[in-house]
């Protein structure tokens, strides 16, 4: 891309909030070009290289890599490839652990709320019935033991009506135990691969749920185990005992529940063309679902909280970053990409939103670029490129003054520098 367009990209930026005086000069003009190109063989850019720089970098040779980030145990991240699982030092990008991935692809991925990885495999898989799928899975814990769950009867989720793409209902509890909806019900399997404990049904004071018709299991560090089964939710402890059982009213489409620990309900609601998510924190009472308003909670158990009693959301479709009060809704401020970007067909991704503790923002465009704003909408660095295949980043902030970000086949530092 000519250098013309280039500034042009960078004047195009909108921010639609009060800045205050303006500065003697915009710190995203002063530029560094990294060792890291894009790929159309130009060199990314950081932009404010006057206060961040790259702290380190990792490059697969394969322009086919897609390296995934994923929150690992006591500070420590990992860094998925096709061919090794990584667990890594944030801080200094030296690698902990490294194991090599079974050879073959996987259905999907998940971490345990005790930071165990586990990896459906697909490629040993065998599909039993339109609704029963068997296949391993490989386990691996914080100290990078590997060991195989074989054979394991799941039902599946069908994408198609020939169930030729599917997904399964998984998670990983605070012990180490591999749950999963089998087609016999609800399974715990123990970290050695026997079961621990099977729950086909589970009584009620209207009758009896069926745990093969869950639609997703919750987990938390605190020993919480959550079935969502319509608009019931079941609590149950690592030993299978049931807590209770209550009709919350649960919504059953374009949403997303997670458990935060403290009795805490996580819920994200999608648009319907998924370009716009919103979130919301519940209580579990045994009197309903009570929504939480406290902004020291808020701050603390949402991932995208602007630290200051504001939530951030991205509509992909119309390119638009909100920072809105929680409380009442009404947006605080907003960022726009400027015409230039859009025109030239790049996009917001929600996907890639993360916040800081702090409340620094970050978030990225399909063509791999990632901006970050403070909480009141102030620029403070741009990771500038402009693949020609869609790229989506994605963000891991772990702190303030430190974040990480895969794309493609690069993984990424950027560090606040030390005033001296």
């Amino acid at each position: 891309m000519k250098k013309v367009l280039l500034r042009l990209g960078i004047l195009s930026i909108v921010l639609m909030v009060s800045m205050g005086a303006a500065s003697p000069k915009n710190p995203l003009d002063i530029t560094q070009n990294l060792p890291i190109k894009d790929d159309r063989g130009k060199p990314w850019v950081l932009k404010n290289s006057s206060e961040y720089k790259m702290k380190w970098s990792m490059t697969d040779p394969s322009p086919f890599q897609n390296y995934e980030l994923y929150e690992g145990p006591k500070g420590l991240m990992y860094i998925k490839s096709f061919d090794d699982l990584m667990l890594v030092n944030p801080l200094t990008g030296s690698i902990v652990w490294k194991k090599p991935l079974k050879t073959g692809s996987e259905l999907q991925s998940t971490i345990g709320s005790d930071h165990t990885y586990y990896r459906v495999s697909s490629t040993e898989g065998k599909l039993l019935s339109k609704d029963v799928y068997r296949t391993n899975v490989t386990r691996y814990d914080v100290t990078g033991t590997m060991r195989t769950l074989s054979s394991i009867e799941m039902r599946i989720v069908p994408w198609s009506e020939d169930s030729s793409g599917f997904s399964i209902i998984d998670a990983g509890d605070s012990q180490g135990n591999y749950l999963v909806i089998s087609d016999k019900g609800l399974l715990s399997i123990k970290p050695d691969g026997t079961t621990n404990w099977l729950i086909g049904t589970i009584p009620t004071k209207d009758g009896s749920l069926d745990t093969t018709k869950a639609q997703s299991i919750l987990t938390d560090n605190e020993g919480n185990i959550y079935l969502k089964i319509d608009e019931t939710l079941v609590s149950l402890s690592v030993n299978g005992t049931v807590n209770w059982a209550r009709n919350y009213q649960l919504k059953n489409s374009n949403t997303f529940y997670y458990a935060d620990g403290a009795g805490i309900l996580g819920e994200y609601t999608y648009s319907d063309d998924f370009s716009l998510q919103h979130t919301k924190l519940y209580k579990m009472t045994d009197q309903g679902l009570v929504q939480i308003t406290d902004p020291a909670v808020i701050n603390q158990r949402m991932t995208n909280s602007d630290r200051h009693g504001g939530v951030y959301t991205v509509n992909d479709k119309n390119n638009i970053l909100t920072n809105e009060n929680y409380s009442t809704g009404k947006p605080k401020w907003t960022y726009q990409l400027g015409k230039f970007e859009r025109n030239s067909g790049m996009s917001l991704f929600s996907g890639s939103l993360d916040s800081d503790n702090k409340g620094n923002v970050y978030f990225g465009t399909n063509a791999g670029a990632v901006y970050s704003l403070d909480f009141t909408g102030k620029p403070r660095f741009v990771l500038w490129m402009y693949n020609n295949d869609l790229s989506y980043p994605e963000i891991y902030a772990v702190n303030e003054n430190l974040v990480v970000m895969s794309i493609n086949n690069h993984v990424i530092c950027i560090e606040k520098k030390t005033k001296k």
